[in-house]
């Protein structure tokens, strides 16, 4: 075998294939080499056939008009493809066509350089699903960040608030401009600061916090609000905080006002010498007042 030969043969990890160009369009293989052999089931029993005897009806028409391609631009042609191994792993390539002419300046030959691009295109694919992925949290995390019926904060290391969602407008009366940049709580009541700095120091240490704390809002009023207040952590060190907010300064009244209810009624009934009597819808006592001891001897 001729040194350039058995270069072509055995020397070469890309597969090669050179394939006769004749009259009509017509291209049979004329060489292939180890790696060509190895990396499809072409054989050396195919030199002489043509493409379309070699290969199944789908591969060889998409090979033809490849090859047709660079015998009529007389130019490289480049193209992707892939192929299934003996052992049934998908395999993608990268081919390069480069006709030869001969001295007539016809085309009697093409060269096809075959290069294994699946490592690539494996890397490609990950590289997209991850991009489509995190694209994919993005969109997630805005909407939880900026939809939320919950007025949603975050803050830096120093305590400062660096983002809000529009229920922070809602709840507060500031608009992002008035409050972004702001010492976080710089809006909470006087009595309530020290709470506030606890509650930070404990998320920037990892902690995640519930509570309670009272600010002021634009208008001037006081407003109560219930925080969860938690640390916001990236390959597990703490870049900056979270804080959830809720007002909750009606359920704090209505719950005082049933209180008051509750002690007005409970002191009324305690010296009230008519006999009080509450029921559930069961018809059993739950309340008798103490005036069952007085008028009827009982106790409660």
């Amino acid at each position: 075998m001729h040194i350039f030969d058995k270069v072509l043969m055995e020397g070469l990890s890309d597969m090669v294939f050179v394939m006769k160009a004749e009259a009509g369009f017509e291209f049979r293989y004329d060489f292939v080499n180890r790696a060509a052999m190895e990396g499809t089931e072409i054989t050396q029993a195919a030199l002489g056939k043509t493409i379309r005897e070699v290969c199944e009806r789908e591969h060889s028409d998409f090979l033809y008009v490849q090859y047709k391609r660079a015998v009529v631009s007389q130019e490289k042609v480049i193209f992707e493809d892939s192929y299934i191994y003996h052992t049934g792993k998908k395999y993608y390539s990268k081919t390069v066509l480069t006709p030869l002419f001969n001295e007539m300046k016809q085309c009697d030959h093409i060269v096809g350089v075959v290069k294994d691009i699946t490592n690539e295109k494996v890397a490609e694919t990950e590289r997209k699903e991850a991009w489509d992925k995190l694209h994919e949290n993005k969109e997630r995390y805005h909407s939880l960040f900026h939809h939320n019926s919950d007025a949603i904060i975050s803050l830096d290391l120093n305590g400062y608030i660096t983002n809000g969602n529009v229920a922070v407008e809602a709840i507060s009366g500031y608009s992002p401009s008035e409050y972004i940049d702001s010492a976080w709580d710089s809006f909470v009541v006087e009595k309530d600061k020290q709470l506030a700095k606890k509650l930070f120091m404990g998320a920037i240490s990892g902690s995640t916090e519930n509570s309670y704390f009272k600010i002021h809002n634009k208008a001037g009023d006081r407003i109560c609000l219930s925080i969860k207040i938690t640390p916001l952590k990236i390959h597990e060190q703490v870049i900056g905080v979270y804080c959830i907010l809720r007002d909750i300064t009606e359920q704090i009244e209505s719950q005082k006002l049933l209180e008051e209810s509750q002690k007005r009624f409970q002191v009324i009934a305690e010296n009230a010498n008519d006999l009080i009597t509450l029921m559930d819808e069961k018809g059993k006592i739950i309340y008798a007042s103490p005036s069952y001891k007085k008028i009827l001897g009982h106790d409660s």
